[in-house]
């Protein structure tokens, strides 16, 4: 869990999947495991996964406020079945 936190603030900082396993790794003790790669990238995936809507509705917010100044100014969203974003147009 202290691991998962790590990489999730090592990713935030701008780090790429690799260099926060580099990081890791040089941190960890002899006696634990070593942290690979995908193991970063599926914790960051995941982190970005619960930002995803956050981003998305920042975006819809950004449009709106645009349409509200310029009347000429036009967006309009396609979802996913699940509701995810799938283009913004």
């Amino acid at each position: 869990m202290e691991c998962k936190s790590l990489i999730v603030e090592l990713g935030q900082a701008g780090l790429k999947p690799s260099q926060v396993e580099n990081a890791i790794n040089a941190m960890k003790t002899s006696n634990e495991a070593d942290v690979t790669s995908k193991q970063c990238v599926d914790v960051l995936s995941e982190q970005r996964k619960h930002c995803r809507g956050n981003e998305f509705y920042g975006v819809i917010k950004h449009f709106q406020d645009k349409s509200l100044v310029d009347n000429v100014q036009y967006f309009s969203v396609d979802l996913y079945d699940d509701g995810s974003p799938r283009n913004i147009f």
